[in-house]
């Protein structure tokens, strides 16, 4: 989304490309969304007893997730970024509420986005609230999607599907966050959960610092927030972190994954000048939960994506 801000202002505003790398990832992060919250029950065995068991579950639903065919899912994510002393301090707050179906062999997906996002900024006379609705739909060797932005007309836009096009719309999701779950350091059976009514194992998990540094690594390739190359330790911007799995205990299927993480950046990890702030920090949360595994599904496109225009040609038009 173009800001309208001066060439100064800008920089605050360079992390909320992350939001589009993370899974159109899209980003995050802030309030919670209570409403999403699972209540986890103790463990009904000890996590010594589960020790290698709950490994092997791990290891099972992972293989499982990337043999799917198809999902549904729904996705909150939130994001708050601020930047505190020097001369470009402010917050930007984002939430954004995905639905979705894909079908992975014939590359289809059809999926609904609204995002808000709000902006704090010292100074500035107006600060923004603005709102945006999606809906898109990826069938037939074309993207069609369908917009709603604060103050301007419903769109329809379409462009040929390709691997940018792919890329910026994250095909699958869920597939981008299966990364952190190689090799982790540390796996915790934390409790039991009803997922939408599904008995599940409740999993924590410590990905190494390795996985998480070329994760992050992957996500920053093209926004390029952060200035890789000044990073001389990776560890030190992370404040806190959490990856919490939640696997059904009758299919081994993966039903939700809550991911958050808060990073800390100086203005010369993040490519800024030295006097733009202190500090920028970038909370992060998100919530996703999977269900119709593999259950065959139809998309319908509405009639009125026959009229839908041929400019929807950059994958980076949200900005």
């Amino acid at each position: 989304m173009k800001t309208g801000m001066k060439p100064g202002k800008k920089a605050l505003f360079l992390p909320l490309l992350l939001v589009q790398v993370l899974l159109m990832l899209p980003a995050f992060g802030c309030t919670t969304d209570t409403t999403n919250e699972t209540t986890i029950a103790a463990p009904t065995t000890t996590p010594a007893d589960m020790g290698q068991q709950i490994q092997q579950i791990l290891v099972d639903a992972v293989e499982k997730q990337e043999t799917l065919t198809s999902y549904k899912y729904s996705l909150v994510m939130d994001m708050d970024v601020e930047a505190t002393g020097g001369t470009e301090q402010g917050k930007v707050t984002m939430n954004y509420q995905y639905s979705g179906a894909i079908d992975l062999p014939s590359e289809q997906l059809q999926m609904s986005l609204a995002v808000n996002m709000k902006t704090e900024i010292p100074g500035e006379a107006e600060n923004y609230n603005m709102e945006t609705v999606m809906d898109v739909y990826m069938l037939d060797d074309w993207v069609y999607a369908r917009m709603e932005i604060t103050g301007e007309p419903e769109q329809w836009v379409r462009a040929p599907v390709t691997d940018e096009i792919e890329t910026s719309f994250k095909l699958n999701p869920v597939d981008q966050q299966m990364g952190l779950l190689d090799s982790p350091s540390d796996i915790e059976y934390v409790g039991d959960a009803s997922i939408n009514g599904i008995d599940c194992y409740v999993v924590a998990i410590k990905p190494s610092i390795e996985a998480l540094e070329e994760w992050f690594t992957e996500q920053n390739t093209d926004s390029e927030i952060v200035d890789m190359s000044n990073m001389m330790d990776f560890a030190d911007t992370i404040r806190s972190f959490s990856y919490t799995c939640y696997i059904s205990k009758e299919s081994v299927q993966l039903e939700k994954v809550v991911f958050n993480i808060l990073f800390a950046f100086t203005p010369e990890q993040t490519g800024d000048d030295t006097d733009a702030y202190d500090e920028l920090t970038m909370y992060i949360n998100m919530d996703i939960e999977m269900f119709d595994q593999n259950i065959p599904f139809a998309i319908d496109l509405p009639d009125e994506a026959a009229n839908a225009q041929d400019t929807f040609s950059d994958p980076g038009f949200l900005e």
